[in-house]
């Protein structure tokens, strides 16, 4: 491309540059995931540049993420939601990719009616479960029989 010049003397010149543009990028994610409630999900995008060319990440919505601008945060699963990425490379160039989480919310719990041994500490029955996240804290005292 040929550009003319001027200076402050009102003396001109012409000069040609090669405006090369930026390589694209593009991010992806799996379009969707299922994981059980309470589970924890390493949300790994792909990028088809090195991420020491990466501006930014923005992840929305992160109440459920360990953070919002890093590039593989920890998702943990509460609820049926559509998560958004947006990237912004060196150059200002910018891409997104979305994600939808899908939570399987079974409850797993079962009450014991019986104790193999007939010990005194043995005697507490409360619901049990074969996530922690579901009766980690039990509110009411176990009852005695």
């Amino acid at each position: 491309m040929l550009l003319p010049v001027e200076d402050s003397n009102g003396c001109e010149a012409d000069t040609s540059a090669v405006l090369v543009q930026p390589t694209g990028f593009i991010v992806s994610l799996p379009p969707q995931i299922t994981l059980n409630l309470g589970e924890n999900y390493i949300l790994n995008p792909i990028l088809n540049i090195d991420t020491s060319m990466v501006r930014s990440f923005t992840w929305t919505d992160p109440s459920n993420l360990n953070c919002s601008d890093c590039y593989r945060p920890t998702l943990t699963a509460a609820i049926d939601e559509l998560v958004k990425l947006v990237v912004i490379d060196a150059n200002g160039c910018v891409d997104s990719t979305f994600i939808q989480i899908n939570v399987i919310r079974e409850y797993n719990v079962f009450f014991p009616s019986a104790s193999p041994m007939v010990m005194e500490s043995m005697t507490f029955f409360y619901p049990q479960s074969f996530l922690n996240n579901i009766v980690g804290n039990v509110k009411s005292p176990p009852r005695h029989f």
